[in-house]
């Protein structure tokens, strides 16, 4: 079985960030530089965050389309939403 690289708790973070870069993965979610990296590949191919580093910020986060990304997951899970599991709420 292959291990999901974003898991719930990783999207759960990400909903409170507006930029993000590896170090910041490593950093706040206390993970490995080469496992942050892997995380951040799967962001960037999935649409969560722009292929475009801004400066020191790192890259945006696409609140729109991670909301989307949530739904689709929750729905696959029969309705249990992140916020059941102790998940954020995004609040724009």
């Amino acid at each position: 079985m292959e291990e999901k690289i974003i898991t719930e708790e990783v999207l759960n973070w990400l909903l409170t960030q507006e930029y993000v870069s590896i170090s910041k993965i490593q950093k706040e979610l206390s993970l490995g530089f080469n496992r942050s990296g892997k995380i951040f590949i799967e962001l960037q191919k999935e649409g969560l965050v722009s292929l475009e580093v801004e400066g020191k910020k790192g890259t945006k986060v696409n609140i729109d389309r991670l909301t989307k990304h949530i739904s689709r997951l929750e729905k696959q899970n029969k309705g249990i939403s992140f916020k059941d599991i102790g998940g954020y709420e995004y609040q724009k």
